[in-house]
């Protein structure tokens, strides 16, 4: 059984102690230390990344593509697919990451950074698919033409 004790002038403000009572031995500390509880947090970390949900190269996509606020329809158009199928993935990827909503399964992904390279492809073909200006000399030169 662990008690807590209340942290005296011998004992670091960092720590969290608890004197183990043991009928058999003499009552020793169970100290954690900041330095103990960060190495606990540390191991959390890397469980998770070794054991966290991976998403299939469409779910991505597709996840990348919802954070440019783009609906399942416009997806699908892009990705040359039907909606319920961009519908299917996004729900696939919540499911994987046990979350309720599209946005939760855009910022895990982001943090995670799964949609890195995905998110530098879109913007390139976002730019490619801008339409191309002239510069105002040509255009008044083009007008002044016709």
């Amino acid at each position: 059984m662990f008690e807590a004790s209340i942290p005296s002038a011998t004992t670091a403000p960092w720590s969290a102690c608890a004197i183990q009572q043991s009928p058999t031995r003499n009552p020793a500390p169970a100290c954690i230390t900041a330095s103990e509880a960060i190495h606990v947090d540390l191991t959390k970390l890397r469980d998770f990344a070794r054991t966290r949900p991976r998403l299939a190269p469409r779910e991505i996509e597709v996840a990348a593509w919802s954070t440019t606020g783009k609906s399942d329809w416009q997806i699908a158009q892009i990705l040359m697919v039907s909606p319920k199928t961009v519908n299917y993935h996004i729900e696939k990827a919540k499911r994987k990451f046990d979350v309720a909503t599209r946005m939760q399964v855009v910022v895990i992904a982001l943090r995670l950074g799964l949609l890195d390279e995905r998110l530098a492809l879109i913007e390139q073909y976002q730019q490619d698919m801008l339409p191309v200006t002239l510069a105002p000399e040509k255009e008044k030169s083009i007008q002044s033409a016709n």
